[in-house]
């Protein structure tokens, strides 16, 4: 796992125990009502290109939390039923172009983090992101989107307190969205008019460097969305759970009295 860093605020020092007894689901901090924009909950973000195990990973980091007693929520980009039909409807009558599809994916993440993710975080909750702004970014750029339409939303963001990067090859990448029978979807018309085998392949490359590209930028103090080091994760085995042990050792570190259990976890899961 390679670190991309950047300076992030240290993780605050008077955080509860995350933990409970009793196995029962708990938030990591008491609901505050001295100042309501203040964020109790840790903000998790998984980034990558279609294919590269994001989602594997984030379901066996829930089961973990879920195991230790800690309340997780997974929140998907563009998971707002009425934009997607919005993206089908302008997709069939021939309407969509690049700036739309960055409209349309930008007022999803905002419905999202105004509906979910915010108030997720102020229970308390681990909010595990399956794509994040750095996803509308780089969609925007490789896609031909006017760059003034996400960069506003994505810098007044939530920072994420973790963020890791599953950095697996294209061509890996492209053969598991073929072989699950799926297409991706191109918004662009340089790409839809493109009829060459290795179309697919070459939008997965150029995400994949615009990607790395946000995260360097991020890592430099310029980042639209923190600046929190981004973790780059291989399909190395040494890598297999160095998500899962990075997440356990920041609980612990933000716990309290009774983090026993989140250290040893922590300690258990390095790979």
């Amino acid at each position: 796992m390679r670190n991309i860093s950047g300076a992030h605020p240290p993780p605050d020092a008077e955080a509860v125990n995350p933990y409970a007894s009793g196995g029962q689901a708990t938030m990591l901090h008491p609901e505050s009502d001295a100042d309501p924009r203040r964020r109790e909950g840790i903000l998790i973000v998984y980034e990558g290109i279609s294919g590269s195990g994001k989602s594997e990973r984030i379901r066996r980091l829930k089961r973990t939390l879920e195991g230790l007693g800690v309340s997780a929520v997974i929140v998907e980009w563009n998971d707002v039923p009425f934009l997607r039909a919005a993206v089908r409807v302008l997709d069939a009558c021939r309407c969509m172009t690049p700036g739309i599809y960055s409209l349309l994916q930008w007022s999803g993440f905002l419905f999202s983090r105004r509906r979910r993710v915010g108030p997720a975080l102020r229970r308390g909750a681990v909010v595990i992101a399956d794509r994040y702004t750095y996803t509308g970014l780089a969609r925007d750029a490789v896609n031909g989107a006017p760059a003034w339409i996400g960069r506003p939303w994505s810098a007044s963001a939530p920072a994420p307190d973790l963020l890791f990067f599953c950095d697996t090859a294209p061509e890996v990448c492209r053969h598991r969205i073929t072989s699950r029978g799926k297409a991706l979807y191109h918004p662009s018309r340089s790409f839809r008019r493109d009829s060459g085998p290795e179309k697919d392949l070459r939008y997965l490359e150029r995400m994949r460097a615009c990607y790395l590209e946000l995260f360097a930028e991020a890592a430099n103090g310029g980042g639209a969305a923190g600046t929190e080091c981004c973790r780059i994760l291989t399909a190395d085995a040494s890598d297999e759970a160095a998500d899962i042990h990075a997440v356990l050792s920041l609980l612990a570190a933000r716990g309290a009295g009774g983090a026993s259990g989140a250290r040893e976890a922590a300690s258990a899961s390095e790979p």
